[in-house]
């Protein structure tokens, strides 16, 4: 237990025991999650809108809690169905459940990374990216070109699948809980605008912002030992001092029209971590980054 995701845990201790705390109830278990670790989830829990003060279900705190997804994620989709972007949505919040579908050969580096400025057009987020190769992805499937246009573009065609199941199995929980019977959930899946839109309110949460910093390990002058600091352009979230855009991003080494960036999440690389990240004002930025 204490390796199970604790907001998704929360969730189904309070459908199973509505009238007790959490951490209360969670303490009876053989192998109880600490309870610092439990009031962290349930602070993000009533962050989300699926608990409120009381730590009580809320209507979409029920809702979330029958569906077999990450409570954020669970949220984003949510999102994507009420305000009329379900398919684009449920492209990105399968890939958030599984991984880039993206590819970077040690070899082929350099030519991975101009497919993908390429075919991101501008958009300024690995987000949208993946819905851009998702969809060129299903139009070369129905031409019978799949295999040439994942080698071409540096995908990996079971990652691709693996979205597309995905995708099925959250739409089908949607049917479940009669959340696509009107008929307005896909009204705005072309609009971009919507799309980014539906990030920001589903990551409203993971803000950070844009800043300059100096960095040591720069470079020495030819007259003197002294070490020279650097400028860098990174950004500051709320529980970060400093992240910085990954190297595999379609946003590294760019400038960007906002200062503004919402992200999904923080995973371990080397020397820090690595965000999907998404601008909070038009035009919106997606990106990977790193903490230091």
């Amino acid at each position: 237990m204490q390796r199970t995701p604790l907001e998704d845990l929360v969730l189904q201790a309070k459908l199973l025991n509505p009238w007790h705390k959490v951490a209360n109830f969670l303490s009876r278990a053989l192998n109880p999650p600490r309870a610092s670790a439990v009031g962290s989830a349930v602070d993000v829990l009533n962050d989300l809108g699926a608990l409120d003060d009381a730590e009580s279900l809320t209507p979409m705190g029920k809702v979330l809690a029958e569906l077999p997804i990450e409570p954020v994620i669970g949220r984003l989709v949510l999102l994507g169905a009420v305000l009329g972007a379900l398919d684009p949505i449920l492209t990105i919040a399968a890939s958030m459940g599984h991984r880039d579908p993206f590819v970077n050969p040690p070899t082929k580096r350099q030519q991975a990374d101009e497919v993908r400025s390429v075919m991101a057009g501008g958009c300024y987020s690995d987000h949208l990216l993946v819905i851009k190769a998702y969809e060129k992805w299903q139009e070369a499937k129905r031409e019978g070109t799949e295999a040439t246009f994942v080698r071409d573009n540096f995908l990996h065609r079971g990652t691709l699948h693996m979205i597309e199941g995905l995708r099925g199995q959250f739409r089908r929980h949607l049917e479940d809980l009669g959340l696509t019977e009107f008929n307005q959930y896909n009204v705005f899946s072309s609009s971009e605008p919507m799309v980014r839109a539906v990030l920001t309110a589903g990551l409203d949460r993971n803000v950070m912002k844009m800043a300059k910093m100096l960095e040591s390990g720069g470079y020495r002058s030819s007259t003197s030992q002294t070490q020279r600091k650097r400028v860098r352009t990174g950004f500051k979230t709320i529980q970060d001092g400093r992240v910085f855009i990954h190297p595999s991003s379609v946003n590294s080494e760019k400038n960007f029209p906002s200062n503004w960036f919402v992200y999904y999440e923080k995973v371990g690389v080397a020397r820090g971590r690595r965000q999907g990240v998404e601008l909070t004002l038009p035009p919106l930025c997606g990106a990977m980054a790193t903490t230091e």
